[in-house]
């Protein structure tokens, strides 16, 4: 049987793999630079970009699982270890998993605050009611699901650095983006 495994990923799926990356980073950086500052109004806008930001990386992730059922991905790893493959699956699936939990505990906490819009007008449906403490348990579990989805995010990417550098295998050209030739 011939091996129709291409030896890069799609260009849509590197295109959401890095578009959901900016979103991230920008979600993070918002959320941290918000903390710095004292001024409420502005706070609250950074609090809706943050939003907005999550709410984009949530809509990419669900885009990519989607793409993933529709075309052929790269398996750069299909000649190693059982347990390596394994891994490296189980990360994977986590990272797919904390990039649908993480912006869906912040949509949730956000209603529990009593918010349903974004900037630019953006209305998004209600999940829950305005519950003071209910709000604080979804913020905190938004929190530890972001910091869990950094961290295996961070292993994947020395993982990512670790295969090119030292094993020196296509793991991590499969997903660069391609630049004119």
């Amino acid at each position: 049987m011939l091996n129709h495994t291409p030896a890069i990923h799609p260009p849509l799926l590197r295109a959401l793999h890095w578009a959901t990356l900016a979103c991230v980073l920008a979600a993070l950086g918002i959320a941290l630079a918000r903390e710095s500052f004292e001024s409420h109004a502005l706070r609250m806008t950074l609090l809706q970009w943050h939003r907005l930001a999550g709410l984009l990386a949530f809509a990419l992730t669900l885009a990519r699982i989607v793409s993933r059922f529709g075309l052929a991905t790269a398996e750069p790893l299909r000649d190693a270890p059982a347990a390596q493959r394994l891994l490296a699956a189980g990360a994977h699936l986590g990272l797919y998993a904390l990039l649908v939990l993480v912006p869906l505990l912040g949509w949730l906490a956000s209603n529990a605050h009593g918010n349903a819009t974004l900037p630019f007008g953006i209305h998004l449906p209600v999940l829950v009611e305005a519950d003071d403490d209910l709000a604080d348990q979804l913020e905190e579990a938004h929190g530890v699901a972001a910091w869990s989805f950094l961290a295996l995010a961070g292993l994947h990417a020395a993982a990512a650095l670790w295969h090119h550098h030292f094993k020196r295998d296509d793991v991590l050209v499969a997903m660069l983006p391609r630049l004119r030739r």
